[in-house]
């Protein structure tokens, strides 16, 4: 499993002719709930910042990615409604499952990975939750990758069911899917 695992990319600066959202605000906040099995009160948190500053849905971007600003402005919209231990534990779970043979152990370690990492690559993760395909660009995420399959003892595989890895679109939403969906046949 390569750096696609755990996906996103902060640039260290703007630029002035910044992209603009490719999906509205609808699609933003129902992807952000779908992909974080986010109950009422988060979802309702997640729509109201997305419907304060529609921008952000920029995140999402698969032909232009968002500017490292506004990735920053996203993060910072979601972070009072997704705070990291939220984040990491549905990141744990995800990847658990993901895992044949995981159990619990694995998927405590798992979440003490996320919780461990600075402010910066928790913010990372957050933007590879809306959009993992950033992690293509992003050698970071190579690393923590890797960190994290040696730290919590897991080997990843390339077949469905043996690891987690980046799959091509299966739900119709024109992204690339992180992670096994959580609530397959559910709508956000």
């Amino acid at each position: 499993m390569g750096p696609a695992a755990l996906a996103l990319s902060l640039g260290a600066c703007a630029i002035d002719d910044d992209p603009t959202p490719e999906i509205g605000v609808d699609d933003a906040s129902g992807r952000m709930r779908a992909q974080l099995r986010l109950d009422d009160t988060a979802a309702a948190c997640v729509r109201g910042a997305f419907d304060a500053d529609p921008g952000i849905t920029v995140v999402f971007n698969v032909a232009q990615p968002a500017s490292a600003a506004q990735q920053d402005d996203f993060v910072e919209a979601m972070r009072p409604c997704l705070p990291n231990e939220l984040v990491a534990d549905e990141l744990s779970y995800q990847l658990r499952t993901a895992f044949v043979g995981s159990g619990d152990s694995e998927q405590e370690c798992l979440r003490g990975f996320v919780l461990s990492l600075d402010q910066g690559d928790q913010d990372r993760l957050l933007v590879g939750v809306a959009n993992p395909t950033l992690a293509f660009s992003d050698p970071t995420f190579a690393r923590l990758t890797e960190d994290m399959l040696a730290t919590c003892d897991l080997q990843a595989g390339s077949t469905p069911g043996t690891g987690p890895s980046l799959t091509p679109d299966t739900d119709g939403d024109d992204a690339t899917e992180l992670l096994p969906p959580a609530n397959e046949g559910t709508v956000p």
